[in-house]
């Protein structure tokens, strides 16, 4: 694992602190800016091992923040929308590996059993199989929304947890929630490209990506062996070269995964080595400020060109309140403060993001928080550092993914003070706000001078298909880029 060990220069502009430039520590959400395992550096959450029915789950601030932001709209889908967010999450996971390889492992599931499963009748009536989730590609990913109590009682269910456990410990399944499989898939990851993921840790988003990297890798391998045992020239023949044919049709391109925190990166390695992939590389940097990686030359000089990225997935540390069906203290810990106070950190994240992109190139932009203040305004922000449309265009989400149901990004939205005020314009807020106020202008919603489309963001809500709520952007670079200073 890299530990700053290349020769570069930072950038960014700034320290992020926790995973990958904000998630330190565990995965609980941190007090006052916690984000993905205490992002903002504050306290994390206190785990106190209560049940998850145990756990209260009302928060006025919260309720009222959502409902006063009118991001579902009221009457029964809003109720609707409360209600998932008060139950428990469903189990998730995804088969790996090749597509011929992880179609055979699904076939074992289906054959071995959903038969005995289906037999189940908890007080008379029948328990539900895993569904597959109908916008992941090949149907390779299910939830099973079957209540825990329930799969303890009946041995086929614990079988089946058993297979579930060894088939993960050999890297044929990982267990993931299914939003968090979303930011891999809309970033049309190529065997070819250079990718990196800034925050990386625990890994289940890098596996993805490497899968992505290595996919269609066999039949590529056997075609061109077929072709040297034919004595037909391998490179650059039927667009075989763009995909990776010039090294006998293994993937050439690599994925430097990274994230600020050592222990974390340790964890990384645990799980991503599962799959066995040379196009790895992990770091453990300071996302806000990822070095510039210079390209040495054939004598091992520097040449003064840097590496640019085809993709990089920038999934930030947040608030996490879209994860309460997983974390319920946070309808305890909830407050306006944690989300302001990670808004810089995922400023200068996705900045640096774009700075290290190649023009063409991709950038997601992630987080597991429904607040505007960590999605819609860090796009905005970034975007009008990085000199607005006209050098970054934001991809519309709306076709992507097949079969998910999302919502469109907020255009207009309201900010909460520490104190629970509401404020509609950065106006307004400066004359309540004091000095050393985590409420800053670039958290309103943009002018409509400037044009930027935030509907074309993606938003995915608790009730739309029972998961956590999650946020996703799409950025393309469209033209080099010289981020403004901050205070600009």
């Amino acid at each position: 694992m890299a530990r700053g060990n290349f020769r570069g220069r930072g950038g960014g502009g700034g320290r992020g602190r926790g995973r990958g430039g904000g998630r330190g520590g565990g995965r609980g959400r941190g007090r006052g800016g916690g984000g993905r395992g205490g992002g903002g550096g504050g306290q994390q959450y206190q785990d106190n091992r209560q049940s998850f029915d145990q756990v209260p789950k009302q928060n006025d601030k919260l309720e009222r923040f959502y409902n006063t932001l009118d991001i579902v709209p009221d009457g029964p889908e809003r109720e609707a929308f409360w209600a998932a967010l008060r139950r428990e999450l469903p189990n998730s996971f995804r088969f790996t590996g090749s597509k011929g390889h992880a179609l055979s492992v699904r076939q074992n599931l289906v054959e071995r059993f959903f038969p005995v499963i289906s037999d189940i009748k908890h007080e008379g009536k029948p328990v539900d199989l895993p569904q597959s989730m109908p916008w992941y590609p090949e149907g390779l990913a299910y939830s099973m929304t079957t209540p825990k109590h329930v799969v303890r009682k009946y041995e086929p269910f614990k079988e089946f947890q058993r297979w579930l456990v060894s088939e993960t410990g050999v890297g044929n399944i990982s267990r993931q929630e299914q939003v968090s499989m979303i930011p891999p898939l809309v970033m049309d990851v190529r065997p070819e490209h250079t990718v990196l993921d800034l925050c990386a840790a625990p890994g289940s988003k890098s596996a993805q990506l490497i899968e992505a990297i290595h996919a269609g890798e066999e039949e590529r391998v056997a075609r061109a062996i077929k072709k040297v045992k034919d004595g037909v020239k391998v490179e650059g023949e039927n667009g075989d070269h763009a995909a990776g044919m010039e090294d006998q049709g293994r993937a050439t391109g690599l994925l430097i995964a990274n994230d600020v925190n050592y222990q974390r990166a340790q964890m990384l390695v645990h799980q991503v080595k599962r799959l066995n992939s040379p196009n790895l590389i992990v770091m453990n940097h300071d996302a806000t400020m990822f070095p510039s990686i210079e390209l040495p030359s054939q004598r091992g000089a520097g040449t003064g060109k840097y590496l640019k990225f085809d993709r990089i997935l920038a999934d930030v540390p947040c608030s996490g309140d879209g994860t309460c069906r997983k974390n319920p203290s946070i309808w305890k810990e909830w407050s306006p403060q944690n989300g302001l106070g990670l808004y810089i950190t995922q400023v200068r994240i996705l900045t640096r993001a774009l700075q290290m992109l190649k023009v063409g190139g991709r950038v997601v932009y992630s987080t597991c928080s429904m607040n505007p203040v960590e999605d819609e305004a860090v796009i905005s922000s970034a975007m009008e550092r990085c000199g607005g449309i006209g050098k970054v265009n934001l991809l519309d989400c709306a076709s992507m993914l097949p079969g998910l149901v999302r919502s469109e990004g907020l255009t207009d939205w309201s900010i909460m003070s520490r104190t629970g005020q509401m404020y509609e314009s950065w106006a307004e807020a400066e004359q309540y706000e004091a000095e050393g106020s985590k409420v800053v202008p670039g958290m309103f919603a943009p002018g409509s001078e400037e044009e930027i489309p935030l509907q074309h963001c993606m938003r995915v809500y608790p009730h739309q298909q029972d998961t956590g709520g999650f946020f996703i952007a799409v950025l393309e670079k469209k033209g080099e880029i010289r981020a403004k200073p901050e205070n600009e």
